[in-house]
């Protein structure tokens, strides 16, 4: 995933879960980046939906990890 596809999938994420302090740290978001950018942008991007569509909790790194496994295994 290229830094450009994180900002976006980061900004989708904070959006989603706005009246939270989710995100908003500049630093976060570049930790965040460093623990993801192995995973393929379009998996992560459908996991990022499915957080912000099924839970009221923002979702942790090792949560959206675990999503885009289970979207890249089919499930």
């Amino acid at each position: 995933m290229t830094e450009n596809e994180w900002f976006k999938i980061s900004g989708y994420l904070k959006s989603g879960y706005s009246g939270r302090q989710f995100l908003n740290d500049p630093v976060d978001v570049e930790i965040w980046f460093r623990e993801l950018k192995d995973l393929d942008a379009v998996k992560l991007t459908l996991a990022a939906r499915k957080f912000v569509s099924t839970s009221k909790f923002p979702p942790t790194i090792s949560e959206l990890r675990e999503a885009a496994a289970e979207i890249e295994n089919g499930e």
